[in-house]
C-alpha cells in the first residue's frame, strides 16, 4: 500500500542519498506520492543526480507536489542530456501551472526529440498559451502533430518540416512529415535532404506494410508507447522498493 504519511518523509529524504540508484529513484517517487513541500529542496537537489532515472523521478515528484520553488531547477532540467529527463521536466512545469515557465517551454518546442516537444506543447496548453507569431506556431503545430494546419500555413512551414525529417519516430506517423512536404510540392534540393527524405519515406512505407500484416504494430506499440506501458508497470514496484528502503532506514535509527 501507499505510505501516504508525512512521518516517512525524513527517512525518504535520507534515502535520496543512498548509494543504490534504485533506492534513490524509489524515494523520489514516494516523496512525490506523499506530496509534501517539505521534500521540495531535496528533490531539487535530486534533479542533479548522476543517474538519469533519479532525475526523471525527481522531476515527476516535483510536478506532483506543485511548488513554484522548483520552477528554476525544472527549467534547467529542460536542457538535460537525457530526453526522458527533459520530457519529465516539461510535464512537471505544466502541472505546476506557472506562466513563469512559458518562455522556457516555448524554447523546448524546438527540442531535438519529438517526445520532449509534445510534452512542452501539452504543458503550454495547460498554461493557456497561444502562439503569437508564425515562428512560434510552426514548431507548436509540429509538436501537436497538426499536419493539416501545417499544410495550410504552406511555404513558411517547409524548413521546419525538413528539419523534422531527422526525427525517425515522428516520420513514421502516417500522414505526417513526408505527407506534408509532398502536399506542399517540396522536392529535395541537396544530397542531404534527398537522403533524409528517402529514408523517411522508406521508414513510413515499412511501417505501413507492417501494420497491414499486424494492425497492432503501429497503434499502441510504438517504442514510446511501449516505454510508457512499461513505466506504468514498474511504478508500483519502485514505490514498494521505497517503502522497503524507508523501513530499513527507520530500523537502523531505532537500533
Amino acid at each position: 500500500g501507499k505510505i501516504g504519511s508525512e512521518k516517512a518523509i525524513p527517512a525518504l529524504i535520507t534515502a535520496l542519498g543512498d548509494e543504490d540508484y534504485l533506492v534513490r529513484q524509489s524515494a523520489a517517487e514516494a516523496l512525490g506520492k506523499i506530496g509534501s513541500e517539505e521534500a521540495v529542496s531535496d528533490l531539487i537537489k535530486a534533479l542533479g543526480d548522476e543517474d538519469s532515472h533519479v532525475c526523471q523521478s525527481a522531476a515527476k515528484a516535483l510536478g506532483k507536489i506543485g511548488s513554484e520553488k522548483a520552477i528554476p531547477a525544472l527549467i534547467t532540467a529542460l536542457g538535460d542530456e537525457d530526453y526522458l529527463v527533459r520530457q519529465s521536466a516539461a510535464e512537471a512545469l505544466g502541472k505546476i501551472g506557472s506562466k513563469k515557465a512559458i518562455p522556457a517551454l516555448i524554447t523546448a518546442l524546438g527540442d531535438e526529440d519529438s517526445h520532449v516537444c509534445q510534452s512542452a506543447a501539452k504543458a503550454l496548453d495547460k498554461l493557456k498559451w497561444i502562439p503569437q507569431t508564425e515562428e512560434q506556431k510552426i514548431p507548436y503545430l509540429i509538436a501537436k502533430q497538426d499536419w493539416k494546419a501545417l499544410v495550410e500555413i504552406g511555404q513558411p512551414a517547409i524548413s521546419a518540416l525538413i528539419e523534422a525529417l531527422k526525427d525517425k519516430e515522428l516520420c513514421v506517423v502516417p500522414g505526417s512529415v513526408v505527407s506534408c512536404l509532398d502536399k506542399l510540392n517540396w522536392k529535395p534540393s541537396t544530397k542531404k535532404e534527398t537522403i533524409l527524405y528517402n529514408e523517411a519515406k522508406e521508414s513510413l512505407q515499412h511501417n505501413e506494410e507492417e501494420e497491414e500484416e499486424d494492425p497492432y504494430y503501429w497503434r499502441g506499440y510504438s517504442s514510446y508507447r511501449f516505454r510508457q506501458s512499461v513505466g506504468m508497470c514498474i511504478e508500483p514496484i519502485t514505490f514498494t522498493l521505497a517503502v522497503v528502503a524507508a523501513g530499513s532506514i527507520l530500523s537502523g535509527v531505532k537500533n
